[in-house]
Order: structure tokens, then sequence, then C-alpha cells
């Protein structure tokens, strides 16, 4: 039996059948939903994902004429979803199971992150695959930053922020906290100088959940639509910043995979960045 359940563990369900499709989705909206490169979506029948707990907590955010997404309104973790009007279809994450089935292939990649190159040998589509028959997506294009500005804000609008001074290190995690946080393959953050980050608006939107038993590990995120955002750490004077938030490219890139030991069975590494079993040494 194949359960899943968000960072917290407050919504819960179980996959009563195999997916018939599972895509990594590099779209704007996903990379913001998630906070990281891609979403990775298993599609399912209706019927086929049956939740066991947390229905309640859950809330639902339109982020275009296709989806309703949900997330944990506890710790905003993407949780399961209907895919379209007629509800024939249901989505899970895949990042919130240890395993399953592997991704079919990248989609919208040309929508991709600047500081995230797609490489494996997976096929690419510009938008859906054209037999699936999903009607084609499209991104409004956002003028450039001022210089040395690097802007982010979720998928309602409600929320942003801007950086000013450069990014210190970046990685992707595989440890089980990220990929249920972020309900994706791994996370991919960055560290900034607290003194270099300004939120713009909203930050009355800004919800945090922190894992009881961790000593730093805290998500943050819009409480209307889920999107990951900025955790200030005061104590440690630094932002992590998820990568996926950011409407600019920030000027740095992942450099290693760590928490590979615990990355999830479904997902294959196929870049040539360093990889560690535990934390970076």
């Amino acid at each position: 039996m194949n359960t899943g359940r968000c960072l917290c563990g407050g919504v819960t369900w179980v996959l009563a059948a195999e997916p018939f499709q599972a895509f990594n989705c590099h779209c704007k909206l996903c990379r913001k939903a998630h906070g990281t490169a891609f979403g990775t979506y298993w599609f399912f029948h209706a019927g086929e994902i049956r939740m066991t707990g947390g229905e309640d907590i859950a809330v639902d955010y339109r982020s275009s004429h296709m989806l309703v997404r949900k997330f944990c309104g506890a710790c905003g973790s993407v949780v399961p979803y209907s895919g379209e009007a007629d509800d024939q279809h249901a989505i899970a994450p895949g990042g919130c199971h240890d395993d399953g089935r592997p991704s079919d292939c990248n989609i919208f990649v040309p929508h991709g992150a600047p500081w995230h190159e797609v490489t494996g040998d997976l096929p690419r589509h510009h938008d859906y695959p054209p037999e699936t028959g999903y009607p084609r997506v499209e991104e409004d294009p956002v003028p450039p930053p001022p210089p040395g500005v690097v802007r982010g804000w979720c998928m309602c609008g409600r929320v942003a922020f801007e950086t000013t001074g450069p990014y210190g290190s970046a990685w992707n995690c595989h440890c089980g906290r990220c990929r249920r946080g972020r309900a994706a393959a791994h996370s991919s953050n960055a560290l900034n100088d607290l003194r270099h980050l300004r939120f713009t608006q909203g930050v009355e939107h800004l919800k945090s959940f922190r894992v009881p038993d961790a000593r730093c590990y805290t998500q943050a995120f819009c409480e209307v639509c889920g999107s990951k955002m900025p955790h200030v750490d005061s104590e440690r004077t630094i932002a992590i910043v998820p990568l996926g938030i950011l409407e600019d490219d920030p000027g740095i890139r992942p450099e290693a995979h760590i928490h590979v030991g615990s990355k999830a069975a479904w997902h294959v590494i196929t870049d040539d960045l360093k990889q560690h079993d535990g934390a970076s040494p």
C-alpha cells in the first residue's frame, strides 16, 4: 500500500492504483507551489486516491482555468487535488512518497528556471505531451528587475519580496523533510544575508511551520496560495530562500545534492553535481 502525507502529517492519503502518467513540470506556477526546480505529478483516475485524514485543513487555490491546487494549511505541503473541472482525474505529488512510478517526461521545459538545467534522457515537451489532449497554458511576460535586485512573489501575488545582495551557497536536498515539505523530488534552497532581504508586501499572509524535533527546519509559505517563501532565521541572521519562488536569475546555481541517502526511490539524479549521502561536508 502506497501511503502519502504532508510535512506535518496532518493530511494523509492512500493510492489505490498505479498512476497512469507521471510528469516533471517546470512551469512557473509549479515552481512557486513547490519552491524548487520542478514538481513531479502522478495522474490517477477519479477515486484512485483515497484521503485518510486532514481534508478539513487542506486549502484550495485556483491557479489557472484548469487547476484548483490544494495544500496543507498547517505546513504548506502540496497535497492531492483534482486535475480538471470535470473531476475525471486526480493528481498526487510524487515528493510525498518514497516509492512510486518514475517520471515519464519533462513538461513546460522552456518555462524552466534559469538556475536549473534539465539533463537526462527523458523526453522534453514545450507544453503537455500532445497525446494527453490537455490544453496549452501560457505564462505572462515579466518586466526585467531594477539593477542589482532579485524579485520573488507568490502565485496569488499577495506576498512579494526582493533581495539586493549576492546569494551564498545553494543546494538540492533530498532528505525526507525537504521532500515532503516541498512535495517534490528535492528542495532547492539558497542562503542570503538577512540584511539583503526585504518583503515589499503581504507579510501578514506569511505562515510558517517548524518541525517539532528539528533544530532549524522551518517551512514558510503564503497562507492563501501555498507558495513557498523565504524563511527568516533571525538567530543566524540569514534567509533560506526557495529558489523556485524567484522571478529573476539569482546568479547562483545549486552546487551539490545532499542527503542523497534519503532520496526517493522513483527519482533519478542525472546531472553531474556532487552528491553527498548526508549533509554537505
